[in-house]
């Protein structure tokens, strides 16, 4: 995932992989065919999770996991884990226990973003958090407005110039800190431009311009270093070269700086240079086109190729254009019953690619597929065969929950699996002589102290 994008920022993960976590970390074996099967090994409330509801997780520069759940913040060092909850008694504590974004600077400074506790700063030195936080009397005070517009925050981002916040019901904000004297100032685009009170999806492109795709408004380019809405993009009936859609679901940018928007009607292709918008639509009948106009996700590889995951067609990835055809065109990957190879789902939840190649399609009731890359001809990458991962019911060591929430991996090369109802697996990699994939479950026990309060990451 891209650094600057979040994609559905209500139950966002912010992946930030940066150095090994814990002392001692030994070599991890990397995976490069799938004859050998994956071992999962379960994170969850029993290994000390303060609850399984995890909305965002971060890597830290110190080697530290950062979970942010619906009960608290959770600091895991690989061996145990740190809990911070709010206390009503302590304003030094966390803003609030329910986390939904995550952030560490360029500066090495942790950011929190909660539900109705404002945005926290994590003070390393002190182990404890200070508040920044909406006082509808400090506010709106006529000569010293102070404060930030809501207290919740759906997304983070960093630009040159500071923080982009997701605002909960007031839009866009623009937060800037100052080290030295622990001062800040704080804007909100909201008022401004009538700003949709939702933003959806955040990204900052090459030129350092920052995108905003909201729920019900549209999209809103800003311009970082003035802090001012630059242009929204709206539909407009009348020219059939305007943004066809006011829900944007995720924002990435091509190779070549065409700027793509996933919407409920079909994958858009902006090009900024001459303001235009063309819409991609599934064509029946036609195999390279996309399999289903709702778009939930669009991932960036390694290579810079870009792949669609789709609520209802599967997975497709965008082909790279040829002379003889201006529209793009697609390959799918779908679920086929009477295919044992193919997608197990048609519903995308998640997508990741690890440092080995491998990519990793996580679906909404149907477990986990794992698909090899191979380079063919022009250096595109195309999949050969799915590996399935799924729950079995006579096998206490197979994949917890067959719906696949996010797919992360760290820095010692570790994937981390979060579901909808099966806690959190490791993925332990695999000896030459396993021939099925195992996994260690750790599943919510309510009379264990430490255990994990609930089941859904």
């Amino acid at each position: 995932m891209d650094r600057y994008t979040i994609a559905a920022v209500p139950a966002c993960l912010l992946y930030f992989l940066i150095s090994p976590l814990g002392a001692g970390a030994g070599p991890i074996t990397q995976w490069t065919s799938y004859s050998y099967p994956v071992q999962f090994e379960h994170i969850s409330v029993e290994q000390g999770l303060s609850q399984s509801s995890v909305n965002c997780i971060l890597q830290d520069t110190r080697g530290f996991l950062w979970f942010g759940t619906e009960d608290g913040l959770d600091r895991y060092d690989g061996y145990n884990f740190a809990i911070y909850r709010h206390d009503p008694a302590d304003p030094f504590s966390i803003g609030s226990n329910r986390i939904l974004a995550l952030l560490e600077d360029r500066d090495g400074v942790l950011w929190v973003g909660t539900a109705g506790g404002g945005l926290n700063r994590y003070d390393r030195d002190k182990n404890r958090f200070v508040r920044y936080t909406y006082d509808p009397v400090a506010y709106y005070h006529e000569t010293n407005p102070r404060g930030l517009s809501s207290n919740g925050i759906r997304g983070i981002v960093e630009s040159e110039e500071g923080l982009w916040l997701a605002m909960d019901g007031s839009g866009l904000g623009f937060f800037q800190w100052k080290k030295s004297s622990d001062d800040y100032s704080f804007i909100s685009l909201l008022a401004e431009t009538g700003l949709s009170e939702y933003v959806s999806a955040l990204f900052l492109d090459k030129k350092g311009i920052l995108w905003a795709g909201t729920e019900d408004g549209g999209l809103i380019k800003v311009d970082d270093k003035t802090r001012r809405v630059v242009t929204r993009f709206l539909p407009d009936p009348r020219n059939p070269l305007s943004s066809p859609s006011n829900q944007i679901t995720s924002i990435q940018e091509d190779r070549t700086g065409l700027l793509w928007l996933g919407t409920p009607a079909g994958l858009v292709g902006f090009d900024r240079a001459k303001g235009t918008f063309s819409r991609y639509l599934s064509e029946p009948g036609n195999a390279r086109s996309l399999s289903s106009n709702y778009i939930r996700r669009i991932y960036k590889d390694r290579a810079g190729e870009l792949w669609i995951g789709t609520d209802g067609g599967g997975l497709n990835k965008l082909l790279a254009r040829s002379e003889s055809s201006a529209v793009p065109q697609f390959r799918r990957y779908r679920h086929n019953p009477e295919d044992p190879s193919g997608l197990s789902d048609d519903r995308i939840e998640s997508i990741f690619e690890d440092r080995s190649g491998v990519f990793w399609v996580g679906t909404y009731n149907s477990g986990l597929n794992k698909l090899i890359l191979r380079t063919g001809v022009g250096g595109s990458r195309e999949g050969r065969a799915f590996v399935h991962y799924s729950v079995n019911p006579n096998d206490p060591n197979s994949l917890s929950h067959n719906s696949v929430n996010a797919v992360l991996e760290d820095s010692r090369g570790m994937l981390w699996i979060g579901t909808d109802g099966g806690g959190l697996n490791q993925v332990i990699p695999p000896t030459h002589s396993e021939l099925s994939l195992r996994f260690a479950r750790h599943t919510r026990q309510p009379a264990r102290s430490g255990a994990l309060g609930d089941d859904v990451v």
